[in-house]
């Protein structure tokens, strides 16, 4: 991870005049400039236990009920009447939707670069990116698009990192002061200083290795009801705070002085004071009113006092109706503590040094050790006893057998069509379309051949009127084709399968029948109320039960989702809900339209199906299809294979300059006309050359270099055979038109 050049010092207090901070001038001029980008600027000023300019000087603007502000009218009233304010003003600026900062701590003998060098060393590199600071220790904020929604710890456990997110925190942008004197400046991916953070769609994505790593598992628990935490709150017992409460107690104390990380430490504390209550330690209720008081004042002149009280409510509300659904002790009853606390008691049956031994033992342990391997091993097991084996395809690489494979697209790209085509082709045994993987052509040799049955769950199309008929079109052979039985219950309604309450059934389901092909469509209509949509590790859990499934049956598992409205974002962060979806998938494919050009060399196809990911072969190049009616039924889509295309998954989806590489410094659309303005210069080329070489250098997808040619206003000539057909598209630049024949016009 590259970090920003050394910060120079600069100019003193006396070219501010009168302000002891920023000008009204400099704050209108760059916050402007921030809102113009897409940010949230915010005033900044000392507060009453800060005096380096970091506290917001008006409420509401930051937190989860924070408002941005709109236009610069709001602007320049902050910046004539703050600026003048003891103390002066700063500007910082709230997260947009869609961006995290990492902000490093350096300073001070804070471990903030060796966290980030333990965790990239665990998660892989941070890539490069824009930066901010007003330090030379190391200290600085690191930006990067996130999913839509994503929400993360506010730290890393082991110091001197903090994760700003929309909710949580806010960055002191440039050209505020710093206490010590120095601006807080701007840097650029290859660390060359620059005016301002870029829009946020330029920013890198953070990897999604990161992304699973800094998953909040708290938030992942599940919550009893509200009677339920309020019974858990009527449990806590009276007396004086245990030492173990009042540690508690004072570490959220000493956050708030010192005005760092308060909303995580007050999180953590009355999580951690919610579990001590529910183990009987006394003095639980009156800690957390101790802290719920503490937080008001120091949070509520900054958000104002109903968003504060909302915020810590929450937070006790949450914990009690988190901790009364997870914590075991909430299932304990007076008589079992009482009984505990003679078990573990001198001369009880559980304690250590009970001379019979200690009667309690873990599942599958003997005195609470790991059973010895016949080996005589304990803990460890040899992977010289393991046999190796190939992976099994249902089609290769696309589809292995035995694991779980994503399928996305938009509502119209006929993702249910193309399900059901590759169930007829399992169930008849047919051919597999061709496929191109490096210089090598693939007719599914490393696949299956022979017919196989299909189980179908779900399907968001009726059985009777469209299923079977489009099963029927693409020649399937239904009696090697089953559904997921419905059962119902006792009033006649039926009972929905659900995930991961119901997989045992398909597992029986897969059995009964041998299914090589499992579809489920779509996925997320048969998760359970008790998956959090929104938590990786929630969703994690529940599907960790289907990708045992497909390892035990040795099926093919497809789960048919949906894409997000995050367009922009790369192909792997499209699909919608939770990307544990992705990461525990062993092969993603995407299906989208290809826009309408007549200079690509696959004319016919109107469709693109392409891998994501595919973590057990090489990327195979994507495939163009078309849906046409059948010939038997023409109400019935079937599909049409039409050879490989040039594109590939992030480029279909249109994610452009998603490559976050120093080189991108501005839009892929001002890159691409850049290139196609060096390509032209010497004159007209042909359109498919300008395409490919764009595409290929810039990494975006044909519709921006379709969209930069328009508005440089290329003029497009069609070239045409002695029949009069088009052969070919040339380009030229405006001006440079040639007397030649031709037609100029739309290619």
């Amino acid at each position: 991870m590259k970090g920003p050049s050394a910060v120079v010092d600069s100019p003193g207090a006396s070219d501010r005049g009168e302000f002891e901070r920023l000008t009204p001038e400099e704050f209108f001029k760059h916050g402007k400039r921030l809102l113009d980008l897409g940010w949230h600027p915010i005033p900044l000023g000392n507060g009453r236990a800060d005096v380096k300019g970091k506290t917001p000087l008006v409420i509401g603007v930051t937190g989860h009920e924070g408002k941005d502000i709109e236009t610069t009218e709001e602007l320049r009233k902050w910046a004539d009447r703050l600026a003048t304010r003891a103390g002066g003003m700063n500007l910082g600026t709230r997260m947009p939707m869609g961006v995290i900062g990492i902000d490093i701590d350096c300073y001070d003998g804070k471990p903030g670069a060796e966290t980030i060098r333990r965790h990239e060393a665990k998660w892989g590199s941070l890539p490069a990116t824009w930066s901010l600071t007003a330090r030379t220790d190391g200290s600085r904020k690191l930006f990067f698009r996130v999913p839509v929604g994503w929400a993360g710890p506010g730290v890393l456990a082991e110091g001197g990192v903090e994760i700003l997110q929309r909710h949580h925190r806010y960055a002191v942008a440039p050209p505020s002061v710093h206490h010590s004197g120095t601006r807080v400046r701007a840097f650029d991916p290859a660390g060359e200083e620059c005016v301002q953070l870029p829009r946020p769609s330029e920013l890198p994505e953070l990897p999604v290795s990161w992304l699973q790593g800094l998953d909040h598992h708290v938030e992942a628990l599940t919550k009893a009801t509200v009677a339920e935490g309020r019974e858990v709150w009527s449990s806590f017992k009276s007396g004086p705070m245990t030492p173990e409460v009042a540690e508690q107690v004072n570490g959220v104390l000493d956050a708030i002085h010192n005005g760092a990380s308060r909303f995580d430490a007050c999180r953590n504390a009355i999580f951690a004071l919610v579990g001590f209550g529910l183990e009987r330690h006394s003095g639980v209720a009156p800690a957390l009113r101790t802290i719920e008081d503490q937080y008001l004042g120091a949070i509520g002149p900054i958000r104002g006092q109903d968003a504060a009280r909302g915020e810590i409510e929450r937070m006790i509300q949450g914990a009690l109706r988190k901790m009364a659904a997870n914590h075991p002790a909430a299932q304990m009853t007076e008589d079992d503590w009482v009984m505990g606390r003679e078990a573990f008691a001198p001369g009880g049956a559980w304690h250590p040094d009970n001379p019979r031994g200690n009667a309690y033992r873990h599942p599958g342990t003997i005195d609470g050790q790991p059973v010895r391997s016949p080996e005589g091993r304990q803990f460890t097991q040899s992977l010289a006893g393991v046999e190796p084996t190939k992976v099994q395809w249902l089609w290769w690489p696309w589809i292995p057998l035995g694991k779980l494979t994503m399928f996305e697209g938009e509502p119209d790209v006929g993702k249910s069509t193309m399900t059901l085509a590759w169930a007829a082709t399992v169930s008849n045994g047919g051919s597999w379309p061709r496929s191109v993987v490096g210089e090598t052509m693939s007719s599914n040799e490393k696949g299956l051949h022979e017919p196989a049955d299909v189980v179908l769950v779900g399907m968001e199309d009726d059985l009777a009127d469209t299923v079977v008929p489009r099963l029927n079109a693409a020649g399937a052979d239904l009696s090697r084709i089953s559904t997921m039985a419905r059962p119902r219950d006792r009033d006649g309604r039926p009972i929905p399968f659900l995930i991961p309450e119901d997989v045992d059934k398909l597992k029986r389901a897969i059995e009964e029948v041998e299914a090589k092909l499992v579809v489920i469509d779509p996925i997320s209509a048969f998760m359970s109320d008790t998956v959090k949509a929104g938590s990786d590790s929630s969703n994690r859990k529940a599907l960790m039960e289907l990708v045992d499934v497909a390892e035990q049956t040795g099926a093919a598992v497809v789960l048919v989702r949906h894409l997000n409205k995050a367009t922009g974002m790369n192909a792997k962060h499209r699909g919608g809900g939770s990307i544990a979806f992705t990461a525990l998938a062993r092969s993603a494919l995407i299906a989208a339209k290809l826009p309408r050009t007549d200079d690509r060399e696959n004319t016919q196809a109107t469709h693109g199906l392409a891998s994501i990911k595919g973590n057990l072969s090489r990327e195979p190049k994507a495939l163009g299809y078309r849906l046409i009616s059948s010939l038997t039924d023409a109400d019935s889509p079937v599909v049409r294979w039409e050879g490989v295309l040039d594109e590939n998954a992030d480029q279909l989806v249109g994610a452009d300059g998603i490559a976050g590489d120093a080189r991108k410094s501005a839009p892929a659309r001002d890159e691409a006309e850049r290139m196609i303005g060096e390509l032209l210069s010497a004159g007209p080329m042909d359109a498919q050359e300008v395409r490919r070489a764009v595409m290929r250098e810039v990494g975006c997808s044909a519709k921006t270099v379709a969209n930069a040619a328009n508005k440089m206003r290329v003029i497009k000539k069609a070239v045409r055979d002695s029949s009069g057909r088009v052969t070919h598209w040339m380009w030229t630049l405006s001006g440079r038109l040639e007397r030649s024949g031709g037609d100029a016009g739309g290619g």
